[in-house]
Order: C-alpha cells, then sequence, then structure tokens
C-alpha cells in the first residue's frame, strides 16, 4: 500500500505516537484502504515471547478475547515450540 500513513513505524502495543502506530490501528487502517482481507472487528489478546517479537494473538469476539485472556492470566496456557532446519543444531539447549 503507498499511502503515506501506511510507511509509518509500527508499534505491537498500540500506543499511538507521533511517527508509530499500533498493531490494531494499523490493521484497522489496511481494513478501511480494503487492503486487510478480514473486515471484522479483532481483540488484541496476547504477544506470545515479546522478548523474541513474538506471535501476536487476536480473537474475533470479545467473549473469545476474554476466555482467552483469563487462560493466559491464570498461566493455563502450554506453549509448544517446532523449528524446522536445514541442518542439526550443534549445541542441545533448554534441556533438548
Amino acid at each position: 500500500h503507498n499511502d503515506k500513513k501506511s510507511t509509518k513505524n509500527i508499534n505491537i502495543d498500540d500506543e499511538e505516537e507521533e511517527e508509530e502506530m499500533g498493531i490494531l490501528s494499523y490493521i484497522r487502517h489496511l481494513q478501511s484502504c480494503n487492503s486487510f482481507r478480514y473486515k471484522g472487528r479483532l481483540y488484541g489478546i496476547h504477544r506470545l515471547d515479546k522478548v523474541t517479537s513474538g506471535i501476536l494473538l487476536f480473537a474475533k469476539n470479545s467473549q473469545t478475547a476474554g476466555l482467552i485472556s483469563a487462560k493466559f492470566r491464570n498461566k493455563e496456557v502450554t506453549k509448544y515450540y517446532v523449528a524446522v532446519s536445514y541442518s542439526k543444531p550443534k549445541k542441545k539447549k533448554q534441556g533438548w
């Protein structure tokens, strides 16, 4: 997309600053420009592994957002990591 607003930096935490746009604001902007396929509202739930840039988790309705958010808050979520690599790792890490 070539308009000026879509080229701004994106702040995942959705705090709008002068030259930054939060991810939810950015998605809404793309929706308004017909550049984002899903047109419904999205609810930000969780950012998995923020330190490593992570994965963003969204819900399509507030009920689901509340249920999943509660699972994270109550530490009822188990994360599994799978990697695909061209070569075998040289060193085992974190008990693997």
